[in-house]
């Protein structure tokens, strides 16, 4: 059955995802790279992923609303993941992250710093 590894590895998504936004992986967020964030959408894709597989395990048991909306909030996690690819909002970001592409772009602008 599909329903159990896919929570499994969604669970594992958000854990990797948890350690990104606590910074305690920060070698993907190199300077210079600009403001898309694939390490943050992992947190998402995982949350889509844990979700999907909910959803599935759970089948016909639950409410057709309760997964319409399931499917919906699973539709707007999967979305903010591929977002993260390409551009991701400064509010979703954490601030260890904000001040590191503020100090590159001053770094580019102007120069290193003294």
């Amino acid at each position: 059955m599909i329903g159990p590894l896919v929570v499994v590895v969604g669970a594992v998504f958000i854990a990797v995802g948890v350690a990104t936004y606590a910074g305690w992986w920060r070698g993907w967020a190199s300077p210079g790279r600009g403001w898309y964030a694939p390490g943050f959408g992992i947190l998402y894709a995982g949350a889509a992923m844990a979700l999907a597989g909910v959803l599935v395990l759970v089948g016909d048991a639950a409410p057709r609303a309760a997964t319409i909306a399931g499917i919906v909030v699973m539709t707007a996690l999967f979305a903010t993941a591929i977002l993260s690819l390409f551009w991701f909002p400064a509010f979703l970001t954490p601030r260890w992250f904000r001040d590191q592409r503020g100090a590159s772009k001053s770094i580019r602008r102007w120069g290193p710093r003294p």
